[in-house]
């Protein structure tokens, strides 16, 4: 598995990806994706979804984009298929700049192409966590618009991470406040990890939270007290390892495997 190839297949690990996405130049590909970019050329992006698609790793949806439908999407049939090459370069150069409404294609893992993927990445699926927050009304008219109420829902394959993530995000999210008696935790099985992935169980933790707005990022209070007596040197070694721990869950690519 080349570079190029493992792009395509980590990139849609989370959810499709519009084929307008997956080509572009180097800079504007890794201000899209935030990590360093495949650099192949139109011909070797194309060549390169081509094979994936004939041999099973990766899926074609249509979707009805343009101009006013960008945010909003409608797929216009839920089938899957394989398109031609030609229908592919399309799909990569679309623009809705050139046309009001017109049909773009994204791609999705297989389950095959998954297991590529994380076999390739020695995914973790223990350490793998998915979170999400909805509103909730507190019927608080008076309540500063600064500040919100939520629930937040985190899953993990392991009990002792959910424990582990929830702490974390008490120790490193300065704009959210919560009760640690408040959470439930419950099991869930099975587990819908991913869209092409799925565990046997997984569990589930839930909570209120409050949400504040900040002016700029900062370690809480309880952080720097607990840092007080580093250096500057250890502080953010300190970090980087607290950040490593929480979202390290694979190994990525592995040139060694290529």
């Amino acid at each position: 598995m080349d570079y190029g190839e493992y792009w395509l297949l980590e990139t849609a690990a989370d959810g499709g990806v519009p084929l307008t996405r997956a080509w572009g130049t180097p800079r504007s590909l890794k201000a899209q994706w935030n990590k360093r970019p495949h650099e192949m050329s139109l011909g070797e992006v194309v060549e390169t979804l081509v094979r994936l698609f004939r041999d099973g790793d990766i899926l074609a949806r249509e979707m009805l984009v343009g101009r006013d439908a960008d945010a909003d999407a409608v797929a216009v049939r839920d089938d899957s298929f394989v398109p031609t090459p030609k229908e592919i370069v399309a799909g990569l150069t679309y623009s809705s700049k050139r046309t009001q409404r017109g049909v773009g294609l994204y791609y999705l893992l297989t389950p095959s192409g998954g297991k590529r993927w994380e076999t390739h990445a020695r995914a973790d699926w223990r350490r793998f966590f998915r979170s999400e927050t909805r509103e909730i009304d507190t019927g608080a008219s008076d309540e500063s618009m600064s500040c919100r109420h939520e629930i937040m829902t985190v899953w993990a394959a392991d009990r002792a991470r959910i424990d582990y993530l929830v702490d974390a995000a008490w120790r490193w999210w300065p704009d959210i406040e919560y009760d640690p008696g408040a959470i439930s935790v419950a099991e869930v099985a099975p587990w819908q990890a991913t869209y092409w992935k799925t565990l046997p169980r997984a569990w589930r933790a839930e909570f209120p939270i409050r949400c504040v707005d900040v002016n700029e990022w900062r370690p809480p209070p309880r952080v720097l007290k607990q840092m007080e007596h580093m250096t500057q040197e250890k502080r953010i070694a300190f970090a980087k390892r607290e950040f490593c721990e929480i979202y390290h869950w694979h190994d990525g690519f592995r040139a060694e495997n290529a």
